[in-house]
Parts: C-alpha cells; structure tokens; sequence
C-alpha cells in the first residue's frame, strides 16, 4: 500500500479536471490537509489525565515496504514547551500504541500492552501473559522544559517563562507525530532490519536497543542519516479519552498533514513511488543548520546532494528538540477556500473550493523576507471562524466542553531574554548566520501577529462568539450601554494557551481542566439565556460560532497569514453521566472551521 508523494495532486486533478480548472492544481510539494487521513505529520489535539482520565494515543504505517522514523513529541498546554519525546521505529504496517495517564510523581507515557514496536530511547516490553504479568515500561512527562531545572548550553540560559512551573502543568496539552524519513526494507543496515517486526509480528528487547544506538549524534553523522529517505505520506492515528470511574471512552482521529516534507530529485537520487530514497553518500544531517554543535551548516537537499533528503535527528540533547512544525520543507502551503462571500478567492462561478498555492514571502524580519515552515502550517490550519455544537442538561447528567488547540502558536510568541533551547524561537534554532529564513521571526519579548501577546504566563487573544440553540434562537454578548469617557472597552472571551478547554457550565466537569478562557463567564451567561434557567422546559443544547478574528491582531491586514483568524484544530466532547446508574454516553464532534 504505497503512498506516493503525488497521490495528493493526482486525486485532485481527477476531481477537478471534469471543471475545466486543471491549471490551478496546487503543487504535491506544499503542505496540505489531506481528504485521507494519511500524512507525514500527525496531530493529535488534547490528552490529559486530570480526574480519573486516561488518553491512548496510537498510529499506524501504512506503507507495507518501508520502515519509517517517526518523532513522537508531547507538549505541555500552557505553551507548548517539549514535556516528552521519543522516536518511534515502525516496521511496514505495524501499528504503535501508548497510554497517557497519572504515575506515581506525574503523568507518564506507557507502551501499550504486549505492544514490541522498537523505540529511541528503548521503552520496555511487557508480557500480559506472564505469571505474574509484566507491565510495559513507561517514560515521565516532565517539568524540565519549564522548571529551571533543564540541562542549558550555561547558566544565563534559563528556562521559565512565567507559566506554573509544577507537575500539574503536564496534565493536559497536545501531542504531534512527525515522520523523518523511511527505510527500505530489506536494506544495507543489519540493525534497521533487526528492528522490523519478525514473521510473528515481534521485535526482541535487544533488537531495539541495538537500534536505539543509531541515533546518537555520532551515529547519526556517523551514517544513520544516510540510510534514510524522505519522509512519506504513510502516517494515520486515533486517539481516545477513557475515563473508568464514569464509565465513558470516546475517540477521534489525529489531524493529518500531508507533503509536510518533499525533497525534490537530484540526477543522483533513487526515487520510488514513495519519493527520493537514501543518499548513501550524504554528509550534511538535518541539525547541522542549528546551533546546537557550535557553527550551523547550510542544510538544503532539493539543492545538494550532500544533504540527507530526512529529518532525521540525534535522541540527545538539544538534537531531540528537532524535528518541529517549523519544519515545513519547502514552507508552502495548499489551502481550500470556501468559495463564499469572506474567502480569499474563487475559481470560476459557484466552485465550492479553491486550491491555492501559499508561501509566506511577505513575512519580514527587519527588511528581509523570510519563509519560515510554521508560517505555512499556521496558514493550512488558519480559522476565521470555529462551529460545533455544545449540550448542557443538569437533569440527565449531560455537559459539553470544546477543545481548541494552537499547535504553532509558540513560534509566534515565545521567545524570552535568557535565550532558553527550550523556547520555541531562540537563537539555536535560528541562529541567523544561514540567510534569512534562519532569523528568529520574534524579538525578546516580542510576538508575531495573529497572535497578540507574547506569553508570560498566558498569552491571550480576544474571540467572539454567538450561541444558539436548536430553534435559532441566539446570544451574544452584550456591547453594553453609553458610558462616561474614559473607560475600558468590553472585554471579551480570550483564549490564553496553546491548548484551551471551553466548558459550557461553570462546575467544568467535562474535563476538571485549567486551561480556561479569561472571562468564561460571559459563555455560561449566553447558555443560561438560550437554554432557559429550565432546561428540561426549554432547548438545552444548539451550535455556537467562535470568531477568531475579533482581536486587532488577528484580522485582515494585520495578520501574517494569507487571511484572517488562528491557526485552531479540536473538537467538541460531550458526555453524559449519572452516577451509581449505566446511563453513560460520550461522543465527540471535530470542529468545523470558515476560513
């Protein structure tokens, strides 16, 4: 089941040639949001395991010929600082799976039961079978990131950023899978192939610890990277939040992203219907444009074949920080736009969508154009405006919560004195010595619109919002009325995190989270005047519209993005529970977004 790095174009030049638009299909080497849930990148939109909740997280390779090298990174929700990572060896078809849930000190990341998929570091089998049984092994989540107690570069680097910087920051946030390129199997490497799953579908502890010790720094110079091809669309993954005392689970799937990474061929490169296989021969490794081994090094494989065409990266400090959702290669982006009154454009009358073509050439730093990758993936999940329902009924136990993530928000805004690696934008990661792109976008302090504040504890944008219930009746809220000069505006709703939890009654059951909007309140007012102060004598329960684009800097002109709003993925959960009874339910509704 080979997932061509085309496959994307030639599916859409199928759907649109019968509309005579053939001539507006986007390039198959910009990041896009694939129809099928098949990418390089995967992201998974919230885990916590506050109040009894366990979050399994599980991804598959599709590709049934290669290996792939797959960055499995976990970010706390405050400000999506690194709190976990580890690689993930998957053979062709295999399927890893972990469960997020509360240890002894903390949350902890456990391999799956019976679960042998080889890991970098290596993570302990268990045996189910046993007598006693063996559990898996298990890695913390930890406040290194965060805390000031993170191995730095000296001690001016410090690491706080004014958040909480205690275990209870761990408890909720979001996670990110990133292919780094793949393996052909069988290939030139004994351990590679000692890594891939045997004829009874497993690996042996000394396999993958073998294998594990490729990715040193000095093995991974040494000739780990040059084993690699590309990274390939071969990436699905489902997640689920299962929570025992109240007798709920309910899943969904990650959000894909497809040619996140796609090397163009030199004369040189072996290409299959994947894409560009390894350069045996290449010495430039993907980290070697950063800061963290001394002098950066142009890195550039769609121009030297020097370059390993992957992401592959050292498992040591700080190499494990790389790969990220900056590194979008090249940094373009294939983008759908509604073809309504508010969309960018239009092909032809009536067409409901629009492929288009965006790069970020008109972001500057100083006078100098640059073309980062988050800017490009900020541009493919961009939202104006988020839809989904909500559901509140005390009288049957039913409650409702959404989950709003910003998976690229911290390169817009975090970026502080001490110049910590583990900021999202620091002078490691862009040392700007390698021409423009390699500059950091944000000054100290600073942020890039459309994000409005630069994060010191929360970092906050205004939203709008009008809620509805089933019968159309609606709420927004109040402007207010005339009022003495000077005065404040009315506040509004803001989301604050990286990762934000919006529950629809005060007692936040749903998900018991920290990581509210500022002035929530003016929700729970709109859901008591559309739902009534009676729900079981009027509708409790309709649809909302969030704006993202209500704050300055978020709207048309201000932004850097191609148009108005946030980068956003999420969902709404919602549940019901009556304790002591088996009347429980839980499902989940993925946000829908206008652009």
């Amino acid at each position: 089941m080979k997932k061509s790095k085309l496959c994307k174009a030639i599916a859409m030049a199928t759907a649109l040639g019968g509309l005579g638009v053939g001539a507006y299909l986007p390039t198959a080497s910009a990041v896009n949001l694939p129809a099928n849930s098949l990418g390089d990148v995967l992201i998974f939109p919230y885990y916590t395991t506050r109040d009894g909740y366990q979050t399994t997280l599980s991804f598959l390779n599709t590709d049934e010929s290669n290996l792939i090298a797959v960055k499995f990174r976990f970010y706390e929700g405050y400000n999506s600082r690194d709190a976990l990572d580890f690689n993930v060896l998957l053979s062709p078809g295999d399927v890893f799976a972990a469960v997020v849930e509360e240890g002894a000190s903390g949350p902890v990341v456990r391999r799956a039961a019976n679960d042998t998929t080889c890991t970098v570091p290596h993570i302990p089998f268990g045996n189910t079978t046993a007598n006693p049984p063996v559990p898996s092994g298990s890695l913390p989540i930890s406040t290194a990131a965060f805390s000031g107690n993170s191995l730095v570069f000296d001690a001016a680097r410090a690491n706080t950023d004014g958040g909480p910087a205690d275990v209870d920051r761990l408890r909720e946030g979001y996670v990110v899978a990133i292919v780094m390129g793949h393996y052909p199997v069988p290939g030139p490497s004994a351990i590679l192939n000692g890594a891939v799953h045997d004829s009874s579908g497993v690996n042996t502890e000394a396999e993958c610890i073998a294998a594990a010790n490729l990715f040193t720094q000095t093995a991974v110079k040494g000739g780990t990277a040059a084993l690699f091809g590309e990274p390939i669309n071969s990436l699905r993954g489902d997640y689920t939040l299962l929570n025992v005392a109240r007798g709920t689970s309910v899943g969904g799937n990650a959000v894909a992203l497809a040619n996140f990474f796609t090397v163009t061929p030199l004369p040189t490169d072996t290409v299959s219907t994947v894409g560009v296989g390894p350069r045996p021969n290449c010495t430039v490794v993907f980290t070697d444009k950063f800061g963290y081994a001394g002098t950066p090094v142009a890195w550039d494989p769609n121009t030297s074949a020097a370059s390993c065409p992957n992401l592959i990266t050292a498992q040591q400090p700080f190499f494990f920080l790389e790969p990220t959702l900056n590194d979008a290669y090249p940094p373009e982006a294939v983008v759908f736009v509604n073809g309504v009154p508010g969309g960018t454009g239009s092909l032809g009358q009536n067409l409901g969508v629009t492929p288009l073509t965006w790069a970020p050439s008109t972001s500057t730093v100083g006078s100098t154009d640059v073309d980062y990758g988050f800017l490009a993936v900020s541009e493919v999940l961009r939202a104006r405006t988020i839809v989904n329902e909500w559901s509140v009924n005390p009288n049957l136990g039913v409650e409702s919560a959404w989950v709003i993530t910003h998976p690229t928000k911290a390169f817009f805004v975090d970026r502080d004195g001490f110049d910590s690696p583990q900021a999202s934008v620091n002078t490691l990661r862009f040392p700007g010595t390698l021409g423009a792109a390699s500059v950091p976008p944000i000054a100290v302090d600073g942020f890039l619109a459309p994000f409005a504040r630069t994060f010191n504890g929360t970092s906050c944008n205004q939203v709008g919002f009008r809620l509805y219930n089933r019968d159309e009746v609606g709420n927004s809220p109040s402007a207010g009325g005339v009022v003495p000069s000077p005065a404040q505006p009315l506040a509004n709703l803001s989301l604050c995190y990286e990762t934000n939890v919006i529950p629809f009654t005060s007692d936040n059951f749903v998900f018991n989270s920290v990581l509210l909007p500022s002035l929530v309140d003016q929700l729970y007012e709109s859901v008591d005047k559309v739902a009534g102060a009676d729900p079981s004598m009027l509708k409790p329960f309709g649809w909302m519209r969030l704006d993202l684009d209500t704050d300055p800097q978020a709207k048309n002109g201000t932004t850097t993005l191609a148009g108005p709003g946030l980068p956003a993925v999420g969902f709404m959960l919602r549940q019901r529970v009556i304790p002591g009874t088996a009347d429980t339910y839980s499902d989940i509704s993925d946000h829908s977004v206008k652009r």
